[in-house]
């Protein structure tokens, strides 16, 4: 089966400022993170109490790394990351590992928005329009790397999961937008879309709907992880840290999440019995329970916690970024999740198979 052709959007971006960074070349390794079978830069660790990975995948895995270099424009894609625990290591051992017992991993380098400009979005998106054009600029590397991922890695229809942490969340619900919404047959091939730390709803595509249960496919689920105990006083969970809904490049009017412990959007409180298990910062598996529920309901209201995901129990330490704001768990989005990710991602593809099989394709 020839590979699904795909249209190919326009992002031109302009020089501005100081001059971009070179352009990535993804037909080369070094424009990539990680290759499955070429090159490691994380997503292939297991921890030690989960055992090997599966042999023979069948479906891939296309992930983008969320905000991790300093700088008010885009940053070049080697970078130095902001601090040790969010090294481009770190960042794809915990926030993608949990994929790699059932896809093939591919993780592309990009042109990221620089932190410092990332988390002024917010303020300055309206009357600034060099940070749009940084947010073209890497939404356009991404693009490049994922038409590039499909023309050489997941070829003749193999199954793809779409991955995204943040802003890598943000650059991959453009893909979704942009690119699967409109393609049919390439959208057949969604197993599932997981989106941690960026705002979604289910008014942010035509074809794509939010997951329903635990074994849907062709479909997304996303969340914002939150403690319980936040103060209602506080901005809401992604005002600051990127300032994706005041900035208006949120693809939606009512944000939510999903609860990855019941995969619903309902409310209820899924109890830590559901909860399979936390990773922690190191990619070490914990012994940390948490329970949580979806505070969808919240999202209409002025409530910071709207569209958010309210943790119940401790979690381990480093999952909280800025000091300043305790609530916000904003780097454990996924590895808080690992484990039931994990076996997720699996049933999914299941399904997707048996659909397959069921068509006689």
């Amino acid at each position: 089966m020839a590979p699904t052709a795909v249209a190919q959007t326009t992002v031109a971006p302009a020089v501005w400022g100081p001059a971009l960074p070179p352009e990535p070349d993804y037909s080369t390794p070094e424009a990539w993170h990680h290759i499955e079978g070429i090159k490691d830069g994380g997503c292939e660790h297991v921890p030690k109490s989960v055992g090997l990975r599966l042999d023979g995948q069948v479906c891939d895995c296309f992930f983008v790394h969320g905000t991790n270099a300093a700088g008010t424009a885009n940053a070049p894609i080697d970078a130095e990351p902001t601090s040790e625990s969010v090294t481009y290591q770190a960042l794809l051992l915990r926030d993608s590992s949990w994929a790699n017992d059932t896809c093939r991993m591919f993780a592309p380098k990009y042109r990221q928005v620089g932190a410092a400009a990332w988390a002024n979005a917010g303020k300055s998106f309206g009357s600034n329009r060099s940070w749009m054009k940084s947010l073209l600029v890497a939404q356009g590397d991404v693009e490049k790397a994922f038409q590039e991922f499909l023309a050489k890695h997941c070829t003749e229809g193999r199954p793809l999961v779409l991955a995204g942490h943040g802003q890598g969340g943000l650059h991959i619900l453009y893909l979704m937008k942009h690119i699967l919404d409109n393609e049919p047959a390439l959208r057949a091939r969604l197993v599932c879309a997981y989106v941690a730390g960026a705002f979604v709803g289910q008014d942010t595509f035509e074809h794509i709907r939010v997951a329903e249960g635990e074994d849907d496919c062709g479909c997304f689920v996303s969340w914002l992880t939150t403690s319980a105990e936040k103060n209602e006083s506080i901005p809401p969970r992604n005002d600051g840290g990127g300032g994706a809904r005041a900035s208006g490049i949120t693809y939606t009017t009512k944000p939510i999440s999903v609860n990855p412990l019941l995969w619903t959007i309902t409310g209820e409180e899924a109890s830590v019995h559901h909860h399979m298990g936390c990773m922690d910062m190191q990619g070490n598996m914990t012994g940390y329970m948490v329970g949580c529920r979806a505070a969808n309901e919240e999202s209409d209201s002025k409530s910071a916690r709207g569209g958010c995901l309210l943790i119940s129990g401790g979690v381990p330490k480093g999952y909280v970024s800025d000091p300043s704001e305790p609530h916000d768990y904003y780097e454990g989005d996924f590895p808080c999740f690992w484990m039931n990710l994990r076996h997720n991602v699996h049933k999914r593809l299941q399904t997707w198979l048996r659909e397959q099989e069921d068509m006689g394709r």
